[in-house]
């Protein structure tokens, strides 16, 4: 059964104070989860994490007593009244986001081409095909830019 989770009063303490002696994870866990979420939720955010990892570090916060967690309910009244809050990011995300942003960039710029290999980690890995055995489908309004993407992939093999 899924869970739901909530940041403790001592949760927030840690978050608020970016306290040192509570891991940068466990803190990014933290201003992810601000008030309440669902693991879905804090899966799909730390989607470059295994679930096994997350499930670890949830059930240790949860020990520490910074989040607490209830099952979740089988029908949910859900209110889109409030206003969305996005959690603050910690410095480390945000040095990160920025270099990947720098990666993307010089790539993009040279190559044409971007894949943020984090986001691929935890994929299982698949047979490598043959070029000839690969179908690429370019959908492009410009044709300026859809001759440009086939003499790209033409290039390529």
């Amino acid at each position: 059964m899924s869970r739901v989770y909530r940041v403790t009063a001592s949760g927030r303490k840690a978050w608020e104070s970016q306290d040192a002696s509570v891991p940068a994870d466990y803190r990014r866990i933290l201003g992810l989860v601000d008030t309440e979420a669902h693991f879905d939720v804090i899966r799909s955010l730390l989607r470059r994490y295994p679930d096994t990892l997350i499930f670890e570090w949830l059930a240790e916060l949860e020990e520490l007593d910074l989040l607490s967690s209830v099952p979740t309910e089988a029908k949910h009244d859900l209110d889109f009244t409030g206003t969305l809050r996005l959690p603050a990011l910690l410095a480390e995300d945000t040095k990160r986001l920025v270099h990947q942003a720098k990666a993307a960039e010089t790539s993009l710029s040279r190559k044409g081409v971007y894949l943020a290999t984090d986001r691929l980690k935890n994929r299982p890995s698949a047979a490598q095909k043959a070029a000839a055995d690969t179908v690429v489908l370019i959908v492009e309004d410009d044709p300026d830019q859809l001759a440009l993407a086939k003499l790209r992939v033409t290039m390529a093999g």
